[in-house]
């Protein structure tokens, strides 16, 4: 079990075409969960339309104060992005997991939100010519390619600052333009 905190922002969602009792719905899971038993990766289904909670696991970073939270956890706990503040509430018929903010119901692959994004059409057209696109929305053929993705998503007008020559290489999918573009946008430091 998941529990939301209710803030205003969460009943505009009602207009989006989530009821509150959905949203709440997609915060909640079958079963007994220890946080402690939570695998990195691990995905849960929500009791709203089996809609999915991917679970991570991370080291916390060391500093000169205890490496353990106030809770004695040494890792920070995600659901779906959002950090759990307070885990492993017993209750009488399940586990609470208090997280920092609202899960929404996540209901597009990472290639839908590009697509609907008026702002990013450079990146989708970067992403077709290389078969990214495939990829990144679980219709590639390949079945040796990972399933779990991170992406730097820059927007058009991070384009635009490219030099003209190198965005153009980039936007045809040219062979260099990968190591350019990673040096250009600094991605790894």
């Amino acid at each position: 079990l998941v529990v939301a905190p209710l803030r205003r922002n969460t009943r505009q969602n009602g207009a989006n075409g989530v009821t509150m009792r959905d949203l709440l719905l997609n915060h909640i899971v079958k079963g007994f969960i220890n946080i402690e038993d939570i695998d990195n990766e691990q995905i849960l289904n929500s009791e709203y339309d089996n809609l999915t909670i991917r679970m991570n696991v991370f080291p916390k970073i060391r500093t000169n104060r205890r490496s353990e939270d106030e809770e004695g956890f040494r890792y920070l706990y995600t659901a779906n992005c959002v950090p759990i503040t307070k885990a492993n509430k017993f209750a009488q018929n399940g586990i609470v997991h208090k997280v920092e903010n609202v899960l929404t119901p996540v209901k597009s692959n990472i290639m839908e939100i590009i697509r609907s994004r008026d702002d990013m059409t450079i990146l989708r057209t970067v992403l077709e010519k290389t078969k990214m696109d495939k990829v990144l929305d679980g219709t590639s053929d390949d079945d040796s390619v990972s399933k779990q993705f991170s992406i730097f998503a820059p927007t058009d007008s991070a384009f635009e600052k490219l030099d003209p020559q190198l965005k153009r290489k980039i936007k045809e999918g040219a062979a260099c333009a990968e190591s350019k573009l990673l040096k250009h946008f600094n991605f790894f430091g």
